[in-house]
């Protein structure tokens, strides 16, 4: 042992921690900490389980505050929605001989759609932080809603073509057709060649002659 002081098991794990998040090695901690590579593996494991809770639990903390920020932000931008439909009254004044003279008006608002973008933007993000917002369409991958409506068409009218012809020459499970190529029809049965000479023999011959 080379004499070095004691520490505690929370002080030791937090320097196994520091000289481990700088890239030491286990054998070289035990040796700086005068102790053994099994009690640093121990003591690694111990941390890296704390670590991971306190990630969880830092993750779930920062979410539950950012929602909540939306959700006053939210309110925020109702209310001002609200107000915003809200008749606007003016008024003016008039000097005449008789004296002055005050006219007030109403003007009827629709609201301020300003408003309404803020507060779809809320939406939009906490769907976000609740993993309700659907996985986007990797980059450079068409799908049949994004392909243009002329190609779509092209497509539709290759297929139908295709189940047509599909129709007519017969479906997995019909007779073969006479028509198809390479089957045999009603009545063809393959049998031995006759005697003489063959077919191709015969040609030859006719081509000599």
């Amino acid at each position: 042992m080379s004499g070095k002081p004691k520490i505690d098991v929370a002080g030791r794990r937090l320097k196994v921690g520091d000289l481990y998040l700088k890239g030491w090695g286990q054998e070289a901690i035990a040796r700086e900490l005068d102790t053994s590579q099994t009690t640093v593996s121990r003591d690694l494991e111990e941390l890296q389980l704390a670590w991971e809770t306190e990630s969880l639990l830092d993750f779930e903390t920062s979410r539950r505050l950012e929602l909540r920020k939306l959700d006053l932000i939210e309110r925020e931008a109702w209310a001002a929605w609200d107000r915003s439909q809200q008749p606007l009254q003016s008024a003016t004044l008039s000097e005449q001989e008789s004296g002055r003279t005050k006219r007030t008006s109403l003007t009827h608002r629709c609201g301020d759609p300003r408003f309404l973008d803020q507060i779809n933007k809320c939406i939009a993000q906490r769907c976000l932080l609740l993993g309700l917002q659907p996985q986007p369409t990797p980059q450079g991958v068409l799908t049949d809603d994004t392909l243009p409506l002329a190609t779509r068409l092209d497509r539709a009218i290759t297929f139908a073509s295709q189940l047509d012809q599909y129709r007519r020459i017969g479906g997995p499970g019909d007779a073969p057709d006479a028509g198809q190529p390479g089957l045999a029809g009603p009545g063809d049965e393959r049998g031995e060649v006759p005697d003489g000479h063959s077919p191709v023999a015969n040609r030859e011959l006719n081509r000599d002659s």
